[in-house]
């Protein structure tokens, strides 16, 4: 039988089709059994404001439901999460590096320790886009990166980002005028202060005609336009999405600006928060010096706080419009969503009205919300996490294996057993970028900061059980049983019947103060309270 050239045209033809097939729904199937992961973080959120409440139609409603009952209700929120240098630098590298501000070396926002540290270290270059890019992750970036990006040059696209968006010039804390480098090409501004948005402009990717031009809007369109993205893409991806708000913008009124469809609302805010303006005989030199807060600070603080919900409830909205996204194009069962903030914030706790950097709980401990694959529902758990552990947490739950040592441990397993715990200590350490034994503020050329705000300071300290303790390079020392002492109102290093514990946590900080990689892991006993 004679065999025709267009027959055995078909048949290659045929077995291509059969080739491309097997070979489209094999690398379907590889990419769907890795997972993706979605970082949402904000910026300057405290921990009291993931419950804060808004007046609405006559009744009490969360300000932030999509974060509580699209994360959180469908996930674990992880309750004793701290951010080991609480400011916005700082944090932001130790949650790239997985390692400690003493061990990636940027201490400080601004100066010679400061964005200048990151780019001159090893970890600019090593660290959580790179490794999981080398797994074959596509990865994104969106919204504020590290305090000093942007100013030279600002082209610059970090290694590790195949994907970036990401704002120059203002730290983070533009909602309006913004520029973004834009994979290496800059925009002109977004948007105006002088012209902001309508009551009824469109939530549509910027470009658009009467699109929203409000940061949290322009930054939820680029995620939205990455998810479709990755839905027509057979790789699994990183997205790393981070949020300017609720971050003072400089301008009165206090706080951040609020999107114009939601400016009414910051005047319907319920304040969960206490002005502490009862500092103890035993709190540390920096908070017994501190003036009674004035009636109008305690006016600032409340309206800044009005504000600061406001502004959250419009993060809230992009978070729902990007989970919806997910859910739409097939995604999010196959999708780690994370939800936290860089540090916390003050709002007149300890008679400070403004500020961070400080290891308080205010300051240092921060809401942590994830849902995903094998992650149960609806649960809280008591597992002591930090931000020095997300690097490490990502890449379990990616599969990717790490290039380096880090100082944290993966907290997936306390994610997936919520009724896990650990004796890992939390590692707690601040830098202010002067002379060890100088208890003020860093100013950098700034000038006199007002009175009551919070400074930085040289410390370290660590969370373990029950007990937090802290030791400030300038000679005071703070221990507290934070089981009991939510307010921080009791310093019981001196009692001496706490003397037992104090040397255990005299130890355990020293052990701290320079460790690296699993000698930040070291697990203790926390010792028993004192009976009586």
């Amino acid at each position: 039988m004679k065999i025709r050239s267009q027959d055995i045209r078909f048949v290659f033809f045929f077995f291509a089709l059969v080739v491309a097939f097997f070979w489209l729904v094999g690398g379907r199937a590889v990419a769907a059994s890795r997972p993706n992961v979605v970082l949402i973080q904000v910026d300057d959120m405290a921990k009291a404001q993931l419950r804060a409440q808004v007046r609405e139609r006559g009744h009490w409603v969360p300000a932030m439901p999509n974060v509580l009952s699209r994360i959180g209700g469908k996930g674990v929120e992880m309750r004793r999460y701290y951010t080991s240098d609480p400011i916005c630098g700082p944090s932001r590298a130790s949650l790239l590096s997985g390692l400690a501000t003493h061990n990636h070396g940027m201490r400080i926002n601004a100066g010679e320790f400061g964005y200048t540290a990151w780019q001159n270290g090893s970890s600019f270059t090593e660290n959580l886009p790179v490794w999981l890019g080398r797994n074959g992750y596509r990865t994104a970036h969106f919204g504020k990166y590290i305090n000093g990006y942007g100013n030279d040059p600002e082209t610059e696209v970090p290694p590790g980002w195949e994907r970036w968006a990401t704002t120059v010039r203002d730290g983070g804390a533009g909602y309006y005028g913004t520029s973004f480098n834009i994979d290496g090409q800059m925009t002109m501004p977004i948007g105006s202060w002088r012209h902001r948005d309508r009551r009824r402009c469109k939530p549509a990717f910027f470009t658009r005609p009467r699109a929203c031009q409000y940061s949290t809007d322009v930054l939820t369109s680029f995620a939205l336009k990455e998810v479709a993205t990755n839905a027509r893409s057979r790789r699994p991806f990183y997205m790393q999405l981070d949020y300017n708000a609720p971050h003072d913008d400089g301008r009165p009124p206090a706080g951040p600006a609020v999107p114009a469809r939601l400016k009414g609302l910051a005047h319907r805010v319920r304040q969960n928060f206490r002005l502490n303006d009862q500092p103890s005989a035993s709190s540390p030199f920096f908070i017994r010096r501190n003036a009674p807060l004035t009636a109008a600070m305690k006016s600032e603080i409340r309206t800044r706080y009005g504000n600061e919900v406001a502004a959250l409830r419009g993060v809230d909205e992009g978070v729902g419009r990007v989970i919806k996204s997910l859910r739409r194009k097939g995604l999010l069962n196959n999708t780690y969503v994370i939800f936290t903030s860089d540090n916390g914030f003050f709002h007149g706790e300890h008679r400070i009205n403004y500020g961070k950097y400080l290891p308080q709980e205010p300051s240092a401990r921060q809401p942590f919300l994830v849902r995903g694959p094998r992650i149960p529902k609806g649960r809280k758990s008591k597992a002591l996490g930090s931000n020095l552990s997300i690097a490490s947490t990502v890449l379990r739950m990616s599969g990717s294996p790490g290039a380096v040592p880090r100082d944290g441990r993966s907290m997936l397993r306390n994610l997936r057993n919520p009724k896990s715990t650990s004796d890992v200590p939390v590692l707690l350490e601040g830098f202010n970028g002067r002379g060890p034994d100088e208890p003020e503020q860093f100013l950098n050329g700034g000038g006199r900061l007002a009175p009551n705000q919070a400074v930085v300071l040289n410390y370290t300290g660590f969370v373990a059980g029950p007990w937090k303790y802290v030791k400030y390079a300038y000679g005071d020392e703070e221990l507290y049983d934070v089981s009991r002492d939510h307010g921080e109102l009791r310093n019981l290093v001196g009692l001496p019947e706490y003397s037992s514990v104090a040397g255990w946590a005299r130890q355990v900080e020293s052990r701290l103060a320079d460790c690296s990689g699993v000698s930040c892991q070291i697990d203790v006993t926390p010792p028993a309270k004192p009976t009586g």
